[in-house]
């Protein structure tokens, strides 16, 4: 099991801007006009952009890595219960919650926001064995798709599927790395 530094909560501030939010959409596809639009996203419910749920675990992977450095990340769960918006003053923790049965680390993820109420709330697992894939797999069944971009998911129906890939290069994970709050490494890429 990893070192749990006797289970001390790890704490960190975190405030995540509109830059961060557009980074992180050129990074995974997800330009939903709420995360990066903020003329449209006033006019919703939430009033401005928000921020990319993945985009706040990033942030929480980042101080994993931090703590528990070269450990595997091997199961993850999130929700997301409240937004979190540019700008707001984040906090992000990480509670040690005991050894899992594989002999990993169970971690209580969270994201707390100003006001109390959790922007993120999960429980991941460091080091121990990772879940048998569902798919032997996944890259070798994913045929070619000639259609470029994003443009044949529009005519989606009920039913359907569709699958899209994107291959990152070093850019990419120093990007990712950066939104994580990770410095690069030489010559490492680090294991999102």
């Amino acid at each position: 099991m990893p070192q749990t530094l006797d289970h001390v909560r790890i704490a960190q501030a975190c405030t995540l801007s509109q830059a961060d939010f557009d980074a992180f959409a050129a990074l995974s596809g997800d330009h939903n006009p709420i995360h990066v639009d903020p003329g449209f996203a006033e006019s919703t419910p939430f009033g401005a952009t928000v921020s990319h749920g993945m985009l706040l675990f990033t942030r929480l992977r980042g101080l994993i890595a931090q703590h528990y450095p070269d450990q595997p990340l091997t199961h993850q769960t999130l929700m997301f219960p409240a937004p979190s918006y540019a700008e707001e003053a984040l906090t992000l923790v990480l509670q040690p919650q005991g050894e899992s049965p594989d002999g990993g680390l169970v971690l209580r993820t969270e994201v707390h926001k100003p006001d109390g109420r959790l922007g993120l709330q999960g429980q991941c697992v460091v080091g121990g064995q990772a879940p048998a894939a569902d798919e032997p797999d996944m890259l070798a069944a994913i045929e070619a798709d000639p259609a470029p971009g994003l443009n044949r998911f529009l005519s989606l129906a009920a039913g359907d599927t569709a699958r899209l890939v994107r291959q990152f290069d070093v850019a990419d994970v120093r990007a990712w790395n950066a939104l994580a709050g990770q410095p690069a490494r030489p010559g490492s890429c680090p294991n999102p």
